[in-house]
C-alpha cells in the first residue's frame, strides 16, 4: 500500500509564565578575605530583598562563590574580586520593576542576563501540537489529491525533536541594572513573548481515488 509522510508545523508567540534573572554580586578589596567579607554582606542584602518580595519570587538558586584577581585597565593587579551569581525566577507582573530598582540599590549588584520562559504545562503547547497535526493532515491531503489518491488512516506519528527553544534563554544586558540606578527606583523590564514551535511527523496510508 502506498503511503505519504509529512511534517506538520505550528508556531506562535506566547506570553511568558516566568522571567529569569541572572543577578551577580561583586565585592573587591585588597585581600581575598576582605573581598569575601564584603561579598557576604552584599549577598545577605540581596537575599533579604528577594525574601521580602514574597510570592513574586518563585525560585532563587545561588552559584558557587569565586575569588579572582582584580585588574586595572592597564593590566595591573589592584586587589581581589569575590563574585557570586544567583538565578532568580519571578512572576511577570507589574511589581517586577520595583524589585529590580531595590536590587539595583545594593552596591555591587548587577543584572547580567534576562530570560523569558513558558512553562511546560502552559495550554499553548497543546494548542500548537493540535495545530501541527492539522497542518500535517492538510499537507498530506494536498499530496494525495495531486497523485489522484485519497488520504487514509494515520499509520505512524512522532515528534521529530524539541518543541521549544532550549532553556534558559538569556539576552545579555550587563548594564541593565547597577547601583548607579538610584535608591529603589523602578526599572523597566518588559517581558517579551516566547516563540514556541511544535512539529510532528505523520505517515498516512494512501487509498485509490474516488471513481470518476
Amino acid at each position: 500500500m502506498a503511503t505519504v509522510t509529512v511534517r506538520g508545523e505550528a508556531a506562535a508567540d506566547v506570553p511568558p509564565d516566568r522571567v529569569r534573572l541572572q543577578v551577580a554580586v561583586l565585592a573587591e578589596a585588597a585581600t581575598a578575605a576582605e573581598a569575601l567579607s564584603g561579598l557576604t554582606g552584599r549577598a545577605a542584602e540581596l537575599d533579604r530583598l528577594l525574601a521580602a518580595a514574597g510570592e513574586l519570587v518563585r525560585l532563587r538558586r545561588p552559584s558557587t562563590v569565586t575569588v579572582q584577581p582584580a585588574w586595572s585597565p592597564t593590566g595591573v593587579v589592584t586587589g581581589q574580586a569575590a563574585r557570586q551569581t544567583t538565578l532568580v525566577e519571578v512572576a511577570p507582573s507589574a511589581e517586577l520593576g520595583g524589585l529590580l530598582g531595590r536590587l539595583a540599590a545594593v552596591p555591587g549588584v548587577t543584572l547580567e542576563g534576562t530570560g523569558w520562559v513558558v512553562d511546560p504545562d502552559n495550554p499553548a503547547h497543546g494548542r500548537l501540537r493540535s495545530a501541527a497535526v492539522a497542518d500535517a493532515h492538510a499537507r498530506a491531503a494536498d499530496y494525495a489529491r495531486g497523485a489522484g489518491l485519497r488520504l487514509g488512516a494515520v499509520e505512524w506519528i512522532a515528534e521529530p525533536g524539541t518543541t521549544r527553544p532550549p532553556e534558559p534563554f538569556f539576552a545579555r544586558k550587563s548594564s541593565a541594572m547597577s547601583a548607579d540606578a538610584g535608591g529603589g527606583e523602578a526599572l523597566m523590564l518588559r517581558p517579551e513573548p516566547v516563540a514556541l514551535v511544535a512539529e510532528v511527523d505523520v505517515r498516512y496510508a494512501l487509498l485509490p481515488g474516488e471513481p470518476g
